[in-house]
């Protein structure tokens, strides 16, 4: 297995783990608000999303009668206390975000098999349709000198003979390595500068998924993770340079 390298300061300001999975004939809206405190204490701040419909009635002769509806959406979203870290159950799936700060991908993972147990156990689902990761980075460098080339290895380039700079930009690409198992997700872009004109914030948004669905698969979960998190760090590192990584080792 290739190594793996760590960054004591990580910038990983949010990391999924997410499991497709089909439990619409489980699930009932109600019961499921019901079962969150029971199975989820951990995760106390529970929001429901629901959808909105507005209607309009218009009869000959009388003033139009608007009427308004909210449906649940069949989307629960949990927040641990502290919010560190956050659940989203869905009629299709489950998954687990650990927001900042970034414990490290052993810590993220045993927790978010914790709850994903949970929820299998809990309605019932054996085996998901499919599982991916995704990390979203925001990567700060100062502005004073500051040059793509210096800190990525694959640089946005402006129209050639302009002169022109980037204010804001987006790449987005999906790779396939040669064993064609997975597909890389990878999007890179620059936001508005930060609060202090001496900052400039980049996103590193990868997601990281199997090709086919997890039954097809000849590979147990942990095996599938071992490889999704090689993959995550190649995506990443082969990205920046060692100027880039200084500020987070």
């Amino acid at each position: 297995m290739a190594e793996i390298r760590h960054l004591a300061q990580a910038p990983v300001i949010e990391a999924i783990l997410a499991f497709q999975a089909d439990i619409s004939s489980q699930w009932d809206s109600q019961d499921i608000r019901g079962g969150l405190p029971i199975h989820f204490p951990g995760f106390p701040e529970i929001q429901e999303q629901r959808t909105f419909e507005a209607a309009l009635e218009i009869v000959q002769g009388e003033e139009p009668r608007p009427s308004f509806h909210t449906n649940p959406a069949g989307i629960f979203l949990l927040h641990k206390g502290d919010r560190t870290a956050a659940i989203q159950l869905r009629r299709d799936g489950f998954a687990f975000s650990q927001l900042m700060p970034y414990p490290g991908w052993d810590h993220f993972i045993a927790e978010a098999l914790e709850q994903w147990s949970i929820f299998q156990k809990w309605l019932g689902v054996d085996e998901p349709y499919s599982v991916f990761v995704r990390f979203i980075n925001r990567l700060s460098y100062p502005t004073e000198g500051f040059r793509l080339s210096h800190y990525f290895e694959t640089p946005p380039a402006p129209p050639s003979g302009t002169g022109w700079g980037f204010k804001i930009f987006r790449e987005h690409h999906f790779y396939c390595p040669p064993d064609g198992r997975y597909t890389i997700e990878s999007v890179f872009s620059r936001e508005q500068d930060g609060e202090s004109p001496k900052t400039a914030e980049f996103l590193l948004d990868l997601t990281i998924s199997p090709v086919y669905p997890f039954a097809e698969l000849d590979a147990d979960l942990d095996q599938l993770l071992g490889e999704m998190r090689v993959l995550k760090n190649q995506a990443f590192f082969s990205k920046l340079t060692e100027e880039a990584l200084t500020p987070y080792l």
